[in-house]
């Protein structure tokens, strides 16, 4: 049999699962790299530098995400970012991130007031800290129309973009081009590009 070698960036199309944290590779059956959660973490850190591998010494095995189940199973203390939207009437769309802790956050863009109000006159951006929304479950009254997978670092920097965005409530609403959803996609994309640089 002869052996083929592919460039790094093929093999990992090919023949494993991504993520935003880490490569699966089925034909080993287990992560290529280890859980970041799992880095790092007091004593094993410590542990670590002196005597090798933690899950060498019945730690945990940091190779481990979702149970080795990326299939079925879902990374709770992965962060995420979701562009959801209402089912029916205009469809109007949020950004939702996760808190870290089991809550959500999001923020929409609504028009404001003003003569030419709903279709073109100054925004209405809000942000709430404590979401009514779960993306994980999701009322049937809503899509998730978009999903980023982020780490701890990008989720807080797109908070606190959205925060700062509520906050100065620059620009315009304009129902053809700086909508609601112009306002959710535009918080992913930034989650995109923080990814990016993080």
């Amino acid at each position: 049999m002869k052996r083929i070698f592919l460039p790094l960036i093929v093999t990992a199309v090919l023949f494993s699962m991504t993520s935003a944290k880490a490569f699966y590779d089925p034909s080993i059956g287990r992560w290529v790299n280890r859980d970041p959660l799992g880095e790092g973490r007091g004593s094993s850190a410590m542990m670590e530098n002196v005597i090798g591998p933690f899950e060498l010494f019945n730690g945990g095995n940091l190779y481990h995400f979702v149970y080795n189940d990326p299939v079925t199973q879902v990374d709770v203390w992965g962060l995420d970012v979701w562009v959801v939207q209402q089912n029916g009437g205009f469809g109007h769309q949020w950004a939702v991130g996760d808190n870290g802790n089991g809550t959500y956050w999001d923020s929409d863009k609504m028009p404001g007031k003003g003569p030419l109000a709903p279709l073109n006159c100054p925004p209405q951006i809000s942000f709430h800290p404590d979401s009514g929304f779960d993306p994980k479950n999701l009322n049937p009254d809503f899509t998730i129309k978009r999903h980023v997978t982020t780490s701890s670092s990008v989720d807080k920097k797109v908070r606190d973009e959205a925060e700062k965005r509520a906050r100065e409530n620059k620009g315009r609403y304009d129902a053809a081009c700086s909508n609601c959803r112009d306002h959710a996609n535009g918080l992913a994309d930034y989650a995109v590009g923080a990814k990016l640089v993080d």
